[in-house]
């Protein structure tokens, strides 16, 4: 699996990327979700690199053009599992995000959850009820949940032992050692009991 940022354009496609603005990283100014993708697409991200605090910038020149469409991004790389990001809280991105997925149907299936800004997430799981996902602030609750599972009582901690981060939760019990969220469905079942909590 592999986490992704993402941002929305302004003529509604998404990039890949990690800063809110392109002044760092590019050779261009502004806020990165306020350009148009041909705008993204045609500045040098490879422009800011340094790692010599600025007396050398080796990679100038070589990644012009090479801001990645979302949809074109996952679609080079078919069998992998991505982790959306939204970097922002806007509301309008959840939307957005959907139409985005409706015309480019066939990349859903490489989704293997969302998280980040409330407003987007929420959205995007109302839309997709069976997705995982979760916010920035139910990081927070699981954090406090994953803390009781490890001090809580013996019954539930026998029932099912979870690892802290709330995609990849190892079950340990009833659904044998070793199996995970992601390839078992004994393991959704008990992510989903009383013991194991809700973390998403």
């Amino acid at each position: 699996m592999v986490e992704i940022d993402v941002h929305p354009t302004t003529d509604d496609h998404f990039v890949v990327f990690h800063d809110w603005t392109v002044d760092c990283r590019t050779n261009g100014t502004g806020v990165t979700r306020e350009l148009a993708l041909n705008e993204l697409q045609s500045l040098d991200i490879g422009y800011g690199y340094t790692a010599d605090n600025g007396v050398t910038f080796p990679l100038r020149g070589k990644y012009a053009g090479g801001m990645p469409e979302l949809a074109e991004f996952m679609q080079e790389f078919p069998d992998k599992k991505f982790l959306i990001n939204f970097k922002s809280n806007d509301p309008a991105e959840g939307p957005t995000f959907m139409r985005f997925l409706n015309e480019n149907a066939e990349i859903e299936d490489q989704i293997f959850a969302v998280y980040g800004g409330s407003r987007p997430t929420e959205h995007v799981l109302a839309a997709r009820p069976g997705w995982l996902g979760y916010t920035k602030p139910q990081t927070k609750k699981n954090a406090l949940l994953n803390i009781w599972r490890m001090v809580g009582p013996a019954l539930c901690l026998n029932h099912a032992k979870t690892a802290s981060w709330p995609f990849q939760q190892t079950t340990h019990g009833r659904c044998g050692a070793g199996q995970t969220v992601s390839n078992s469905a004994c393991a959704m079942r008990d992510r989903q009991s009383f013991c194991s909590g809700r973390w998403n």
